[in-house]
């Protein structure tokens, strides 16, 4: 899960599918072997979504925390409206 240790700007709360691929050249240099950015990006992303640390909103919407890059703090919650 490389990805999770990825720092993205912007992540937290409500973020895109697109808005990860914008960081896919920058992958691409750190895993200079790995030809498959744009599946691994959306495998991480169900990996955590069935962990339940991000949900999937649809049309490649996502809300949710992300794990500290340097492990500085917890996973954000995400923003429920009460029952």
């Amino acid at each position: 899960m490389a990805l999770a240790a990825f720092e993205a700007p912007g992540i937290g709360g409500v973020f895109k599918l697109r808005g990860l691929y914008d960081h896919e050249a920058a992958l691409a240099r750190k895993f200079p072997n790995n030809r498959n950015i744009r599946a691994n990006i959306r495998d991480v992303l169900q990996k955590l979504r069935d962990l339940g640390e991000i949900q999937f909103l649809g049309y490649g919407v996502y809300t949710g925390g992300w794990r500290s890059p340097r492990g500085r703090g917890e996973v954000a919650q995400s923003r429920q409206e009460p029952c």
